[in-house]
């Protein structure tokens, strides 16, 4: 997004775009972007430490400090679901990752399917 922003200000301003140095660099970002995302997930699947935690331990609403903000935790099947304000919309699937802490991934597909905007291309969402 900078790259477009600085682009619309060379434009505006009537400055000299190089638009062959631009797009380099692009395609660099795209690059360095898609390779931050894997490596993201494969740390956060280095880091686990358990796999199966007690689920029904940590099942429940859970509130912020002032109580105007919730989250909840279900049991859905056999995995741990997450729900922001009890949104039925928006539900998340856990991952373990530390004894009292989890995870979520959204592959691209799943991105696309919830209409947010994904964070890196088809190609990458093997995991």
């Amino acid at each position: 997004m900078r790259l477009l922003g600085q682009i619309l200000v060379e434009t505006v301003f009537k400055n000299d775009v190089d638009t062959k140095g631009f797009l380099r660099i692009a395609e660099e970002a795209g690059r360095n972007n898609i390779e931050y995302v894997a490596s993201v997930y494969k740390d956060l699947l280095d880091g686990k430490s358990i796999s199966q935690p007690n689920r029904l331990l940590v099942v429940g609403r859970y509130y912020n400090s002032i109580k105007n903000y919730s989250i909840d935790i279900k049991l859905a099947g056999e995995k741990l679901r997450v729900a922001y304000v009890g949104a039925k919309q928006d539900n998340f699937d856990l991952e373990t990752y530390q004894v009292d802490s989890f995870f979520w991934w959204l592959d691209y597909d799943e991105s696309a399917k919830r209409v947010r905007l994904p964070g890196y291309p088809p190609r990458n969402t093997s995991h």
